[in-house]
């Protein structure tokens, strides 16, 4: 046949090296996986206020601005009952001085 030699690399692995390179590889990934996970949700939250934003309008303003004003606001519910709407700060006051 032919006088070719084949010659083989007859050293071994050294498994040092290949234990640094997967220990390597996995923290690489790891920190992938925590930097995606930190990007992806502050992108969702991005979207919320943005969604949060179109939403939101004049009139929801104007809205909660009088709901805060009649949660204080002291008015008969049914004079015929006696029935009276009163702000919980006045009731509270109320209900000190009456048991002190």
């Amino acid at each position: 046949m032919s006088d070719i030699e084949v010659k083989f690399y007859e050293d071994e692995p050294q498994a040092f090296n290949v234990s640094i390179g997967i220990i390597v590889t996995a923290i690489f990934l790891l920190v992938v996986d925590v930097f995606s996970y930190f990007l992806f949700v502050s992108m969702l939250s991005q979207v919320k206020d943005d969604k949060l934003k179109i939403v939101k309008t004049h009139r929801l303003d104007d809205l909660n601005q009088e709901y805060e004003f009649q949660l204080d606001d002291l008015r008969w519910i049914d004079k015929a009952e006696g029935v009276v709407k009163v702000p919980i700060d006045v009731g509270i006051q109320y209900v000190i001085k009456r048991y002190n």
